[in-house]
């Protein structure tokens, strides 16, 4: 028997991988990191991480790598995008691993695509790059 999940705070970061051809020239992120995929792989939800000290170097080594970086935007500005809402997805891997959910089903129809381009696009002005601290 597992007990109930873990609220994530709003004013809490929620960490996505991008590629650095998702950054625009002037350092903003584009609407694309935050689109579901178009073959329906993220039914379940965007996968983040949430910034926690305590796993710094496990969450920079899994979102930099060769042309990919980390982008960050507040749980609370996600929540902001109705009906979106970040929940904690814990895995042995990333126990701060979770999930944006409440995207609409892109691969249903022509106005759910639409719909989650503007909440993606919407997440995607708030977001910025992250650039990890150093460990001390």
């Amino acid at each position: 028997m597992t007990g109930p999940t873990p609220q994530i705070p709003s004013e809490g970061r929620a960490l996505r991988q991008c590629r650095l051809t998702e950054v625009n020239a002037k350092g903003a992120v584009r609407k694309s990191v935050f689109m579901p995929r178009a073959e329906g792989q993220d039914r379940d939800g965007l996968s983040v991480s949430i910034e926690d000290a305590v796993y710094r170097e496990l969450h920079r080594r899994k979102f930099t790598s060769e042309g990919r970086c980390a982008c960050s935007i507040l749980v609370g500005d996600i929540r902001e995008a109705k009906p979106l809402d970040v929940v904690a997805d814990g895995e042995e891997a990333d126990p701060k691993h979770a999930l944006i959910v409440g995207f609409p089903d892109r691969t249903q129809s022509s106005g759910d695509l639409a719909a989650a381009e503007a909440l993606a696009r919407r997440l995607a002005q708030k977001a910025s790059l992250y650039d990890f601290p150093d460990t001390e």
